[in-house]
Parts: C-alpha cells; sequence; structure tokens
C-alpha cells in the first residue's frame, strides 16, 4: 500500500503522540490501523448501514470528512470500487497528513485530486456534491462538531446519508489515551488523571468529551433530516471486528503477555450471543458504550431513533 520510505515518514511523524499520550510503540499503532482488519470492519459497518437503508454504494459519490493518511481511501476505492473522495486539513495536529495523503494514493494509482485540504467545518465543495459521507474517529478532533454536521447536511444530495462514527466519552476506556476512563470526566480532571500516568496533558485540549446527549442537541438544531437508527446501532458488531482485527495483527508481530490474554478473553465472551444482547439493553438504558454511531438522511422528517 505504501513505499518503505513513506511507513517511515508516518512512524517519524506519529512517534510524539504514540509515545507521549498512547504509550504504545509506533509501528504497532501503524500496522494496525493500516491492517486490512480494522479497514474492514469500517466499511463492513457503513455498507451495513447503506443495506439496512435500502443503499447501495456502487455508483454514489462518496465523501470521506477526515482522511488522515488516506489508508481507507485506498482499500475503499481499490477493493471496494467506490467512487470516493476525501477531505483533510493537514494542519496544526494533522500538519502533514494531507501531503502524506496524497502521496499514498499516487503510490497507489490512484488520482491524488480526490484528496482535498480543506476543514470538515468548510469544505468548500459544492452544496448537494455527495450522496453519501462518512467519517470515522473525527468528530472529537474538529475545532467544531456542530459546524461539521451542518456542512455534511449542506454537501449531502436530497435523500443522501451520513454515517459518522466518533468514541462515547461515557465510556470506561479512553481509546487516545489508551487507558482506563471514568465517564463523567471534566476535562480538569482528566488532565490530572492523565497526568499521574506519566501522560501529555495537553493533548485533552484537541479532544470534545461527545456523548449522546451532546450529540441528540446538535442533530436537533439541523434542520431537514431524519435520524435513521439509535446511536449505539451497530456498536456492538464493529468492536469485535476490531479486537478481532487487533489479535490478528498481535499474532503477525508474534506478541504476548497479560494484555492480549485479556483480549482474546474478550473475544471469545463477545462471541456468546448472550452478551451481545446484554451489551445492547446496557447501552439503550444506560447511554454507557464505547462508540457512537449517528446516521441519517437529508431532507426526510426529523427526528426519531436518537
Amino acid at each position: 500500500m505504501i513505499s518503505p520510505e513513506t511507513y517511515q515518514q508516518i512512524l517519524s511523524d506519529s512517534m510524539d503522540f504514540c509515545t507521549n499520550v498512547r504509550k504504545i510503540d509506533p509501528k504497532e499503532s501503524l500496522d494496525f490501523i493500516m491492517s486490512d482488519g480494522y479497514l474492514q470492519s469500517q466499511a463492513e459497518f457503513y455498507q451495513s448501514v447503506l443495506f439496512k437503508l435500502g443503499l447501495d454504494p456502487e455508483g454514489k459519490k462518496i465523501l470521506e470528512i477526515g482522511s488522515g493518511y488516506g489508508f481507507f481511501m485506498v482499500y475503499a476505492i481499490a477493493k471496494l470500487g467506490w467512487n470516493l473522495h476525501g477531505v483533510e486539513p493537514g494542519e496544526n495536529e494533522f500538519s502533514g497528513r494531507y501531503e502524506i495523503g496524497q502521496d499514498i494514493l499516487t503510490q497507489n494509482n490512484i488520482n491524488k485530486e480526490r484528496l482535498t485540504k480543506a476543514t470538515g467545518e468548510n469544505t468548500h465543495l459544492p452544496p448537494g456534491s455527495f450522496d453519501i459521507i462518512v467519517t470515522h474517529d473525527v468528530l472529537e478532533h474538529v475545532s467544531d462538531p456542530e459546524g461539521v454536521l451542518f456542512e455534511c447536511a449542506r454537501l449531502l444530495t436530497p435523500g443522501g446519508v451520513l454515517i459518522a462514527g466518533m468514541p462515547n466519552y461515557r465510556w470506561i476506556y479512553e481509546g487516545h489515551y489508551n487507558m482506563p476512563w471514568f465517564p463523567f470526566f471534566s476535562k480538569s480532571f482528566a488532565k490530572k488523571y492523565v497526568s499521574l500516568a506519566g501522560r501529555d496533558k495537553s493533548y485533552i485540549d484537541s479532544l470534545h468529551f461527545l456523548n449522546p446527549k451532546m450529540v441528540k442537541s446538535i442533530v436537533r438544531r439541523i434542520s431537514g433530516i431524519e435520524v435513521c437508527f439509535p446511536l449505539e446501532h451497530g456498536g456492538y458488531g464493529v468492536m469485535m471486528k476490531k479486537v478481532q482485527a487487533y489479535l490478528e495483527c498481535a499474532e503477525q508481530r508474534k506478541r504476548g503477555g497479560l494484555k492480549l490474554w485479556l483480549i482474546r478473553i474478550i473475544k471469545a465472551l463477545g462471541s456468546v450471543k448472550i452478551t451481545e444482547m446484554g451489551f445492547l439493553a446496557w447501552a439503550r438504558t444506560t447511554g454507557i458504550y464505547h462508540e457512537m454511531h449517528l446516521v441519517f438522511k437529508k431532507n426526510l422528517k426529523i427526528g426519531e431513533g436518537l
């Protein structure tokens, strides 16, 4: 997918985050997010949502908000045949990613012009340009999550669909810091907590602690859309697919240790149907689950499903 030189460039680019925030080997992190299993987990969720809505991505014009290095763009275009375009700001926290993303597209014989340098709040793209918009683990990083969702509604064609995945800060684990979490942390308390663990507390300032209540409040202010599913829709399946992808990467790297055994136990428990039913019941009742999935259609009746 990428040249050795680009691989090393990304490792260097992610070194500070992996060392001071996530406390993980940059190579392990990069191999995971580049893996077919991880990328497939995203694609399968998008496809499952579109299938439930009676939509076929073939022939549709699709936009990814926050394409990063372009790994999913390459996967979706080369392996799924999607007509996918991307937006990446490539500045501040994400400096250099746009340029690397264009290089990776070129290395995979994909027109680099498919990736636009812009923010999710202001893409500068024409209204009604896309049939489908997807975004994953992006809204917690942007300057204005509400602005991004309003921009998505503007960019969609009538009947177009947004599929957005984002972490739920009512969950018991924080993925960026790779740490156990408390569901009602304030930012000031979170900074003290991560500092005690030897992590860079300044990264907290780049995150929005999104939760179901906040997302519902934003969506109610967007006119002319219909929310299609509850926010917890599909979360369990995606989580288990990511667990499987992580295990596959760990096995390829011949990793061992207690953490890996705990993840294997989670995978085994997760394969039991009653575990899934219990998780979904808990999620609906408490709002405490790991990932929110916002799905809405443009120009349909507002409102139900949240």
